[in-house]
């Protein structure tokens, strides 16, 4: 079970999916600190929170194509020989 902080950090990956579905990219720069999705019990809680107080995004800009994928290979593919 997630502690009460986990619960509360899922309800800003709610919102950005909303958003992100609905009305475009809300921040390029925010990311999703979990390897797990958040149980539905916590969702709800979530949920409860976002209608008190919703997150607030920053725009940003989206990485360059190279950033991209340096970012995903894994380090050993920095060596290479040609």
């Amino acid at each position: 079970m997630w502690g009460l902080a986990d619960r509360v950090g899922a309800g800003p990956g709610i919102q950005w999916t909303l958003y992100y579905y609905h009305r475009g990219v809300p921040s390029w720069q925010w990311a999703y600190d979990h390897h797990y999705a958040p149980l539905l019990h916590d969702v709800a809680t979530a949920c409860t929170a976002l209608a008190q107080q919703p997150p607030t995004f920053t725009l940003g800009a989206p990485l360059l194509p190279l950033e991209q994928l340096l970012s995903v290979l894994p380090p050993a593919s920095a060596q290479y020989d040609a």
